[in-house]
């Protein structure tokens, strides 16, 4: 709720009305065990309560009209370029989304040259997912990048069991970087988050699993790390013959590549070349450095590491992690969703954004497990 409070009388009244929320919560706390019970959806309810009114400030009011990363502008341009004159954005120079969209220049990706880049870089649904709303004229995204948030916090409430649902939720709100402001900032991983936890909830089923996942994979790129983890959970699934645990492994890649390949099939058609030259831009030394992990010691010029010097150890760090989960499966199995934040910790570009977008996808997986230990005792 930050910025503008004394000039600002709308912000304001949302101000006394969030104190009002937490001070109705503070007293539902003290006013005896069995009434808190009966009450006690009152909890999640307010957390999402207090989404909605600092997302709306945020969007609204402080940064109206502005977004502040590159990544949503370009995807939001992308869309509008689609829908208003049906080209493939892949091929083309998207700069003039950081103009229309009034990006700040702090948030600009840039070259080791110090260039800007400027070409759609994330998988086609990623900007696919928008059009249906540039179609009916909403001009603001970040409301969109909420309702996928909604949808992630409703899905592991109604997952949650009845005695968990009054803390399931809070995990999120651990900052308030994931809760509110990133989706402020325009970071757009809630995106591939929401399917990413359909998929930890379904992975007792190698289909539906592959569907979600693969669906988690067209959005963007940070679901492909944990690729090989999941096809070990699909060889593990059930003890049987080869053939019954190289089937489900097969169901899981086949889901997963049809729910991938379809939104991306057209694109790809029509330009192989930028469109895997775009999809693969995170992923190449072609971005200059950025990092809340090992590579801040290169940001800030205190090792100047070459670009090798990551990439080899987050291969090293991977293939340990798949070997070990591999063959230590019984005991890492819930383990899997920690895996790829582990991972691109060392990587050469690893934002914040890289490691906290898990964290919702690690409370399903401890709902999961909950359930399992629940059902043997």
């Amino acid at each position: 709720m930050r910025g503008q409070i004394e000039s600002n009388p709308e912000v304001v009244i949302y101000c006394l009305v969030i104190y009002a929320i937490s001070f109705t919560a503070l007293a539902l706390a003290f006013s005896g065990l069995t009434y808190a019970e009966k009450l006690r959806d009152f909890i999640p309810v307010s957390l999402l309560a207090v989404m909605l009114i600092s997302a709306y400030v945020l969007f609204q009011i402080q940064y109206k009209g502005a977004y502040r990363t590159d990544a949503l502008a370009f995807t939001h341009y992308a869309a509008d370029i689609l829908v208003e004159k049906g080209l493939n954005p892949y091929p083309l120079d998207l700069q003039d989304a950081l103009h229309k969209f009034e990006v700040n220049p702090l948030y600009i990706t840039l070259t080791p040259s110090g260039d800007i880049s400027t070409n759609l870089a994330y998988p086609a649904l990623h900007f696919l997912t928008f059009v249906p709303f540039v179609a009916v004229g909403l001009k603001d995204m970040r409301w969109v990048l909420f309702l996928f948030e909604i949808a992630t916090a409703v899905t592991l409430y109604y997952k949650a069991p009845r005695e968990l649902r009054p803390i399931v939720l809070l995990p999120i709100f651990v900052s308030a970087d994931l809760a509110i402001d990133f989706n402020a900032g325009s970071v757009t991983d809630f995106l591939w988050v929401l399917p990413m936890v359909l998929a930890a909830f379904s992975m007792d089923d190698p289909f539906r699993g592959g569907i979600f996942y693969g669906v988690a994979c067209a959005m963007k790129q940070q679901p492909w790390i944990v690729a090989p983890f999941t096809l070990i959970w699909m060889f593990n699934l059930k003890k049987g013959s080869l053939i019954v645990r190289t089937s489900n492994v097969l169901k899981f890649v086949g889901a997963t590549a049809i729910s991938f390949v379809v939104p991306n099939l057209l694109f790809i058609a029509k330009d192989p070349g930028a469109w895997f030259s775009g999809i693969l831009t995170p992923a190449s030394s072609g971005l200059v450095i950025l990092s809340q992990g090992l590579s801040m010691l290169t940001q800030a010029g205190i090792a100047a590491l070459p670009p090798m010097f990551y990439l080899g150890t987050t291969a090293a760090i991977f293939l340990t992690l798949v070997a070990n989960y591999f063959v230590y499966f019984d005991k890492l199995k819930h383990l899997i969703w920690i895996f790829p934040a582990v991972t691109m910790w060392f990587s050469q570009r690893a934002l914040q954004n890289y490691f906290m977008y898990w964290i919702p996808v690690m409370v399903a997986e401890v709902l999961i497990l909950y359930f399992e230990q629940r059902n043997r005792a």
